[in-house]
């Protein structure tokens, strides 16, 4: 899996960079569905080790949360890959590159201000699929690591009382 994930890496850097050797700022979203494959596989490559995770810990719940802030990363590649098939199907009219990960984030949070908004019929589904699957994310994944955590420092909390407790018996 991990092969995999260097491959396309690789492979879309070297498509970004055959290119002269002077670094330009082009508004191109060419390499959107190479970009769009190895976002989307590093937040499952991600969960699923943390999966593995034998205890849950800080880090844990941390890594559980750089999970969910990379699905905003993987639909604002979708959302590039979409705009470059279809003419215009985000904001009415043609947008920066930035306003793509805007309107991820609004979506992912499902704070959607309004002031950017999917038009054709596929950009909602894409805008509803992330404000979904960023959600269920948070409420079944995020929510389970946290309780199991907080579940791990009451017993551990429980463990050093219960010692302490075993030492003054001791003592007396």
């Amino acid at each position: 899996m991990v092969v995999v994930l260097v491959l396309l890496l690789v492979w879309s850097a070297a498509g970004q960079t055959a290119g002269p050797a002077t670094v330009t700022y082009v508004e191109d979203s060419s390499h959107p569905f190479s970009l769009l494959i190895l976002s989307a596989l590093t937040p499952l490559f991600v969960v699923r080790r943390l999966l593995r995770h034998r205890a849950v810990t800080t880090g844990t719940v941390l890594g559980a949360i750089s999970a969910f802030l990379l699905i905003p990363i993987a639909f604002c590649y979708l959302f590039l890959a979409i705009d470059t098939l279809q003419a215009t199907p985000f904001f009415g009219q043609p947008e920066p590159s930035t306003s793509f990960m805007y309107f991820s984030l609004s979506c992912v949070t499902t704070v959607a201000f309004g002031d950017v908004v999917a038009v054709t019929p596929v950009a909602r589904l894409a805008a509803t699929a992330e404000a979904f699957t960023g959600q269920v994310y948070l409420v079944t994944f995020v929510a389970m690591m946290v309780g199991l955590l907080a579940q791990s420092w009451m017993l551990s909390r429980q463990r050093a009382q219960a010692g302490d407790g075993a030492d003054g018996e001791a003592r007396a």
